[in-house]
């Protein structure tokens, strides 16, 4: 393939925003201005100090090459963590909506980054957040300035320029470039999840259903061996009715107080939820404090006995045995799974596995296949858990953490008290930015 090249455009106008304050002011351990000047002299004068002392090592000891990269591990460390908290910080107030923050750090502290810098990697996650919320919150003017900013300082950003054509489409007066935008880079780079979003958008509000169906084609056929593969990663629990459970709210809450870990992890998410700052805690399981908690609020923990509540489950679903059934969709998009249960069995867990971004799955339909009898399961029987019902079905949530339902099976074994196998199908459509699509439709039968 041809290496990606992006034509240059004129100079943007630059469209107004509403920022917090028009200035920006602090002190750097006391001493420093923040000002350009001050912050370019402090910063020279740091590498200059560093320059110093690495060459001091080296002259005193030239072997002492494991000291020398302890020191420029440290000296790294010093210049990112700033930057990772200050990004931390911003992305928490992207997430609850709050967009000015993030622009007047990006118009003050961070202007000068480009992307050879060290820290670009924070900038560019923080503009791509920025773009999302302005999209999301349909303010297309803003979007159109930041995105072009973005734009250039790296041309081939993809991100960028389906940020960048999306806002000139829902503009005023440059539509039909935006439009012409999309759908070209949409040819070059289909499997770009934005490209997509925004392409088929405009396809569906001009009525070009022809596109539409072609953009559905390339999509499963881009996207065919990542569903499929993903597809595959089914889980299934068994629970039988010898399951101990605590009782009360107090029991839960009491069970969160017995483990320091636990208790630990409420007060990160308590303080998340009263909007105070996170700083004072550190990165768990690779994931940041915001994300720590978030993970367990998507999850429900919005007070202390819930979150006991799906902590102890998760405990109890650790002791139970895990069973990663092979799926088998066929023609008819009835997709199986085989389970063994045992003679105790009262509910069965399905847990859908992780799609490729922007991909959500959704489930039409439950029977159960018991001794080559089938039974129609109401989806309304049905316990979901991070899980939305939507017009009788249930879908996965974005970013949503450990999304399952339940199912309850008392009823259809009760004739039968022995060891048994058990298969679960489901009608299953894979919900993209171009409508639901059966999961059968991304087998290679059914695309030839």
């Amino acid at each position: 393939m041809a290496p990606f090249r992006l034509s240059p455009h004129r100079e943007l106008p630059t469209f107004r925003h509403n920022p917090a304050s028009a200035g920006f002011s602090s002190s750097f351990f006391g001493h420093f201005s923040t000002s350009k000047i001050s912050a370019k002299v402090f910063g020279n004068g740091l590498s200059l100090i560093g320059a110093f002392v690495f060459s001091a090592l080296f002259l005193v000891n030239p072997k002492q090459l494991t000291l020398i990269d302890s020191w420029s591990d440290y000296w790294l460390s010093a210049y990112v963590k700033p930057h990772s908290s200050q990004h931390q910080r911003l992305m928490e107030q992207i997430g609850k909506g709050q967009t000015d923050q993030a622009i007047d750090h990006l118009q003050t502290v961070w202007k000068n980054i480009q992307k050879q810098d060290r820290v670009y990697d924070f900038k560019r996650s923080l503009l791509f957040a920025l773009a999302t919320k302005l999209h999301e919150q349909q303010r297309y003017s803003e979007l159109l300035h930041w995105s072009s900013k973005w734009k250039a300082m790296d041309e081939r950003d993809i991100d960028a320029i389906a940020f960048w054509y999306e806002a000139l489409y829902q503009s005023t007066d440059r539509t039909k470039k935006g439009f012409d935008g999309l759908k070209r880079e949409w040819n070059r780079f289909p499997y770009s999840f934005n490209l997509f979003k925004f392409y088929s958008g405009a396809l569906a509000e001009k009525g070009y259903h022809d596109e539409i169906r072609d953009t559905r084609r390339t999509l499963i056929a881009q996207t065919r061996d990542d569903v499929i593969n993903s597809a595959k990663n089914w889980k299934v629990f068994v629970y039988d009715e010898n399951q101990n459970r605590l009782a009360t709210d107090q029991d839960f809450k009491d069970y969160v107080d017995s483990r320091r870990d636990l208790a630990s992890t409420w007060r990160l998410i308590k303080d998340f939820l009263n909007d105070k700052s996170l700083g004072q805690y550190p990165m768990q399981h690779g994931m940041m404090p915001i994300e720590q908690a978030k993970y367990w609020i998507n999850k429900g923990a919005t007070s202390k006995a819930l979150f006991g509540k799906l902590h102890a489950g998760i405990d109890q679903i650790s002791k139970l045995k895990s069973q990663q059934p092979l799926l088998s969709t066929g023609v008819n998009n009835w997709s199986r799974l085989i389970v063994q249960s045992g003679a105790e069995a009262q509910r069965i867990r399905v847990d859908p596995p992780d799609l490729p971004a922007g991909f959500k799955i959704q489930i039409d339909a439950v029977r159960l296949r018991i001794n080559a009898v089938n039974y129609d399961v109401p989806l309304t029987k049905t316990e979901p858990k991070n899980m939305a019902r939507i017009d009788g079905s249930l879908r996965t949530i974005e970013n949503a953490s450990d999304p399952h339902f339940l199912i309850p099976v008392t009823d259809y074994l009760k004739n039968n008290k022995k060891e048994r196998v058990i298969t679960v199908e489901l009608s299953v459509q894979i919900v993209t930015a171009n409508g639901n699509i059966a999961l059968a439709e991304f087998s290679p039968v059914a695309s030839s």
